[in-house]
Order: structure tokens, then C-alpha cells, then sequence
């Protein structure tokens, strides 16, 4: 059985599908799949998506460990009520100077892609 890849709207639910996708609750395991889902939930902003993200950039899970998106993903859940923390500081260990001082841009450019309901 295959999650296929609809259009939805409700970040609660995307949440649920990077679940099963994630850790192969009734579907195959697929943690591309489950990436592609939490990026849609975060950036229709559901902050535990947010958190999710975050996570899956931190340890390569679905995508290519990125260091910067994790830290700018955390600091956003962070500022959407999520206890982010521990993951932004683990990602801010892994970031130079300079990519501290780039990654404040990219949140705010994030954060203008975000959806507000």
C-alpha cells in the first residue's frame, strides 16, 4: 500500500501522513515521501511540522543533512509555540560565523513563505 501524493490543505493531517510514510505504519516506508509532507505542513504552518522538518534536515532523514535549514526551522517552531530548542542548538553547533549570520536571512525569507490561516 502507497501514500499518493494528493493536495491537502490540513497541516494536522500532513502531519499524520509523515507519520505513516516516516516509520511504515500501514504503507511502505518512505522517508522522501514523509519529507515532501512535513515540508508542505511546515509551510502551511503547523509548527510540530516545523519541528519535523527541522529534524529530518538535522539527520539526513528524506533529504541531505543541512545544518542552516535545521536551525532556521527550529528557530521558527520555537516562535510558533513549539520546544524546539535542543534541536536549534544542536544545528547551531554545526554552523560557521558566517552561516550564523546568513541563517537569520533565511528565516525571515521563510517566513515570508509561510501560510497564515
Amino acid at each position: 500500500m502507497r501514500i499518493v501524493d494528493i493536495q491537502l490543505s490540513f497541516p494536522s493531517i500532513l502531519v499524520a501522513l509523515i507519520i505513516l510514510a516516516a516509520f511504515g505504519k500501514g504503507v511502505e516506508k518512505n522517508l522522501p515521501l514523509a519529507y515532501e509532507y512535513c515540508k508542505k505542513a511546515a509551510y502551511s504552518g503547523s509548527a510540530r511540522a516545523m519541528n519535523n522538518l527541522a529534524y529530518m534536515y538535522m539527520r539526513g532523514l528524506g533529504t541531505e543533512k543541512d545544518y542552516m535549514s535545521a536551525y532556521a526551522w527550529s528557530e521558527i517552531a520555537i516562535e510558533n509555540g513549539y520546544n524546539s530548542k535542543k534541536l536549534r542548538d544542536d544545528a547551531s553547533m554545526h554552523l560557521t560565523p558566517a552561516m550564523h549570520y546568513d541563517v537569520h536571512k533565511f528565516i525571515n525569507q521563510l517566513k515570508k513563505e509561510i501560510k497564515r490561516d
